[in-house]
């Protein structure tokens, strides 16, 4: 109904039960008089930032407006009375519509909850609907969906039939209807503004209320301060951002016992030593180590210990870096141990020790829906062999955590068009010698060969398929100090690196620089295979009787190569 300022204001699609309610927000909160004062200010172009903020929240809380309008009612009965539990997504829902003069009554509150809130965010974010009208478009949206959600929740016979800890309790009135729905619009305004005040988004807000609705029963501040505290202060000192996660990912924390958190925290820092900073991110990242079971974490220590053969340094660096395994029941280890043996093909103690140890998220994951969907597209749609998913499992384990749209599908699609892996030979042949490569941006190595080096499509593929770990290498670091020392030091082109194809395979300090600097010294001259490839020994060898393998050792060890390091570099 809003389509601008000239036409908002004065629009005939306007209902004149939200315009009365919108005006006597605006009148309350800018001191505006009416309708006409607001436009006529506006057309004479004085907006000032609070109007623009107020064209964005008129916006919003319009279109919420009418959606509260509506109520939502369970179809199914009981010996003929209307249930009183809360409904869910999954339950069958008939919308009717009020009564125009019933709605009245019971929309003012709706309104002014919802344009409050919406107004305080967007005056906190900084958002003015004249500078920015996209992004402000957006978090009203955002905005207006949750808020929507959790009004229906706040509003609903069943919320004002339920104590704090989600029990419904009986109400035997049978009317009343008008007063709890107040009633509950004014504690869905003191709880968004609580929750708006700890930093979090009016979307966040919409989700905690909508998943736990009995904190709309929560004494505020009295019941929140002694928790927001303990969070605060030793020995956890969390910072504003990961108080903010901890009550995003679990409201719940309100309606549990403070001094029950004390001997899991006390646990985790005398048994597991975890402490300080670590200690605040495992809390922040899964809350519900406050309340979970110890006897269950030694289980699964020991497990851990004793079937995988970790140490208490590992033991503690896998909790600390996969917080879940905390709250995993011991009875699924064993379970996902054996999906990593016949899904990932690693079979022996070491290699399951080592896999558990790289990457401890795989506890976390889903296996038969996340886990197995990544692996079903490498082995099905990729077409790798076990011993390619294997070398994965053993080096880049981290390849299972990528999303098979946005990642894998995208490294592929990469790879086909620089002309590599086109087929499941050539492409297991690069996945089993860099099997980093779905967790690589690799594009850029590419682009270094084509537009520094000079190498065309062709050529390129012959470089990658002679040494695929070409694509892993650092341009700055690697890739480009070698082709100098190729280019400038030894004379070279790319004739040579053709005939040479895997000599960034080669260490810089470790081969290249020590015996082009004493091929130097002895008025020697050899080939860039010689110096690129093969041993020490081969490469003395390779020069005949002037060179004995004893003598390069000394000369590399006393360093005396290193008065060619700086010219090249």
């Amino acid at each position: 109904a809003v389509g601008g300022w000239g036409e908002g204001f004065g629009c005939r699609c306007w209902r004149k039960r939200v315009g009365s309610e919108m005006l006597g927000f605006l009148t309350s909160v800018f001191g505006i008089g009416n309708r006409f004062e607001l436009h006529e200010s506006v057309k004479c172009g004085r907006r000032s930032n609070d109007e623009r903020v107020v064209h964005a929240v008129v916006m919003t809380s319009t279109t919420s407006t009418a959606r509260d309008s509506v109520s939502v009612e369970r179809k199914s009965r009981r010996g003929g009375r209307r249930s009183r539990r809360r409904s869910r997504p999954s339950e069958s829902l008939v919308v009717r519509k009020e009564p125009e003069e019933n709605t009245a009554k019971e929309s003012g509150s709706s309104v002014e909850a919802s344009m409050s809130a919406v107004f305080v965010e967007m005056r906190n974010v900084g958002i003015e609907y004249g500078s920015n009208a996209t992004r402000a478009s957006r978090v009203s949206e955002k905005a207006t969906h949750a808020l929507t959600a959790a009004q229906r929740l706040s509003n609903s016979r069943s919320m004002n039939t339920r104590r704090p800890n989600g029990t419904a309790e009986t109400d035997n009135s049978s009317g009343g209807d008008h007063d709890s729905g107040s009633e509950s619009s004014g504690r869905l305004v003191i709880l968004l503004e609580f929750l708006l005040g700890l930093g979090l988004s009016i979307e966040d807000c919409g989700k905690i209320v909508r998943r736990r609705p009995q904190l709309l029963r929560l004494r505020i501040p009295t019941s929140t301060d002694p928790y927001l505290d303990f969070l605060k202060n030793a020995p956890l000192n969390m910072k504003e951002r990961q108080i903010r996660r901890v009550i995003r990912h679990a409201p719940q924390i309100f309606s549990k016992k403070i001094h029950e958190f004390n001997p899991r925290l006390e646990f985790l820092r005398d048994d597991l030593s975890i402490d300080g900073e670590e200690l605040a991110a495992v809390v922040a990242q899964r809350p519900h180590v406050l309340w979970m079971s110890i006897a269950n974490v030694k289980r699964s220590v020991n497990w851990l210990e004793s079937e995988l053969g970790l140490d208490s340094k590992e033991t503690r660096k896998s909790m600390v870096s996969a917080p879940g395994l905390f709250l995993e029941r011991v009875s699924t280890l064993p379970l996902c141990v054996e999906w990593i043996k016949t899904e990932l093909h690693l079979e022996t103690k070491q290699e399951l020790h080592d896999f558990v140890v790289t990457f401890p998220k795989v506890f976390m994951y889903n296996r038969e829906v996340s886990l197995q969907q990544r692996v079903n597209y490498l082995k099905n749609k990729l077409k790798l062999t076990n011993a390619t998913i294997a070398q994965i499992a053993r080096n880049a384990p981290v390849t299972f955590e990528k999303s098979v749209a946005r990642d894998l599908k995208t490294t592929v699609a990469s790879l086909q068009q620089w002309k590599l892996g086109l087929d499941a030979e050539s492409l297991n042949a690069l996945v089993m010698q860099a099997p980093k490569v779905f967790d690589t941006k690799f594009e850029a190595r590419l682009k270094f060969l084509r537009d520094e080096i000079g190498l065309d499509g062709d050529q390129i593929v012959h470089v990658i398929r002679a040494f695929p770990g070409t694509l892993l290498l650092s341009v700055d670091r690697s890739l480009k100090p070698k082709w100098e020392f190729l280019k400038t030091a030894y004379g070279g082109s790319v004739d040579d690196l053709m005939a040479n194809p895997t000599f960034f395979q080669s260490s810089l300090e470790k081969t290249l620089l020590p015996r082009f600097a004493y091929v130097c010294m002895h008025a020697e001259r050899t080939s860039l295979s010689q110096l690129s490839q093969g041993t020490d020994a081969e490469f003395c060898a390779s020069l005949g009787d002037r060179c004995s393998l004893q003598d390069y050792e000394k000369f590399e060890k006393e360093g005396a190569w290193m008065m060619v390091y700086t010219p090249v570099l």
